[in-house]
């Protein structure tokens, strides 16, 4: 079970898919994935309370009725902050049932990072947690600029939210695709694979999937392995080009971000 907590600001419609769907397509099959977004206001202050007592109701109510259901939680933005309050930093906290069906944990943008001390994510997730933040995400990237940063407050996110901080940029930089890859292994081994999980790519003026498939594999025919383990951010790069698709992958553009599977 995908268990995704909705962030500030964040669009209704298709809510989570951008983040959900890329990690299900890397689990499934061969395990059959269901998925629930928390829904909650997504305002900080008491709101975080709120957030977090109903992921571990939710949780904890799943727990009870099955089992030996695991769960991967997603995060984005005071999404990330409600799972972290959940696994022991806030008035809410999952009991050791639920904490030991949790198999992987995905935050993007995730506030705590910067603000309020800086909270961390309790050591015992911390191997099965990827925590993810765009350079100059004034939310979650300590270095982004201090001018800019002075004007924002985690009382006050509106001044935060620039374009690093939104969903679309996470997508279109490929840190997505980056994140999911890495979950699922976790998920479905127990143990980090960044360092076997490939290699990455900025694409360059004349790129092709083609090419980029004879260079790490020698047959360029394997291309697609390339174009399935970046579809959402090839697609995302080709709509901000105005394009309806990349035709399965044969519009790349040049400065998207992708990862390149290694060769097996």
């Amino acid at each position: 079970m995908i268990v995704y907590v909705r962030g500030f600001n964040e669009p209704d419609k298709d809510l989570g898919k951008w983040a959900v769907d890329p990690l299900v397509k890397k689990l499934q099959p061969p395990a059959n994935v269901k998925t629930h977004t928390v829904d909650w206001p997504a305002l900080p202050g008491r709101f975080l309370d709120e957030g977090n007592r109903r992921l571990v109701e939710y949780l904890e109510t799943e727990h009870q009725q099955q089992p030996d259901e695991c769960f991967v939680l997603v995060g984005y933005s005071l999404g990330a902050d409600v799972i972290q309050d959940s696994l022991g930093a806030g008035p809410h906290v999952i009991s050791e049932g639920v904490g030991l069906q949790i198999r992987g944990i995905e935050l993007f943008g995730n506030p705590y990072r910067k603000f309020d001390t800086p909270r961390r994510t309790p050591p015992e997730y911390t191997g099965r947690t990827v925590d993810t933040c765009n350079k100059n995400d004034l939310l979650c990237d300590p270095t982004a600029s201090v001018e800019v940063g002075k004007a924002c407050k985690i009382t006050d996110l509106g001044s935060c939210v620039t374009p690093a901080h939104l969903t679309q940029t996470y997508v279109r930089e490929g840190l997505v695709e980056k994140a999911s890859q890495e979950t699922a292994c976790i998920v479905m081994t127990g143990e980090a694979c960044s360092a076997a999980s490939g290699a990455s790519h900025t694409v360059v003026a004349g790129d092709t999937l083609w090419d980029l498939a004879v260079k790490t594999y020698g047959d360029g025919t394997e291309w697609p392995k390339i174009y399935e383990a970046n579809r959402s951010t090839i697609e995302a790069a080709a709509r901000d080009h105005g394009y309806a698709s990349s035709r399965n992958g044969d519009l790349i553009f040049p400065g998207t971000a992708l990862v390149v599977p290694p060769a097996t």
